[in-house]
């Protein structure tokens, strides 16, 4: 029963991140953005992490939740970031902006019997990372950096 949870989990998971990227994707059609002016190369030193939060569920089983986080260096001068989102279906035009140089997305949620998540946090990771991946940028005034090679979603 649990097994079969996860899995229905898994499923509506993929198929929703799937559906959030066929929508800012056919959101961004439409209008061509500006080429803006170069400021540099892209952002260095990304790196990725997992954050868990499990707690305690009815019965036997537990709740939890992964978080992955992506970061990078300071770019100098730069006020903002632009983050890109890419998925199977092709690149979203439509940027998310923010100022910190953190990015954070639930990629994984479920209930499961005590220690039983890492086994199903693992698969459900693994379809994410083919499915969403980030790219980002620095906004330098007017400018922009160029844009970071893809990193996949749930990755480490």
């Amino acid at each position: 029963m649990v097994g079969a949870r996860a899995r229905t989990l898994t499923v509506l998971g993929v198929v929703g991140v799937c559906l959030l990227g066929a929508g800012l994707l056919v959101a961004g059609r439409g209008t061509a953005p500006a080429t803006p002016a170069r400021a540099g190369p892209a952002p260095a030193g990304l790196s990725t992490r997992l954050d868990d939060e499990v707690g305690p569920r009815a019965g036997d089983l537990v709740s939890w939740r992964t978080f992955w986080a992506l970061c990078w260096d300071p770019y100098e001068g730069a006020k903002s970031y632009e983050l890109r989102v890419l998925t199977g279906e092709g690149t979203s035009a439509r940027l998310l902006r923010q100022p910190d140089r953190c990015f954070r997305i639930e990629a994984a949620a479920g209930e499961s019997a005590p220690g039983a998540q890492a086994g199903d946090r693992a698969q459900l990771l693994a379809a994410q990372q083919g499915q969403l991946a980030v790219q980002v940028r620095a906004v330098v005034g007017r400018a922009r950096s160029d844009w970071s090679d893809p990193v996949a979603v749930g990755s480490r």
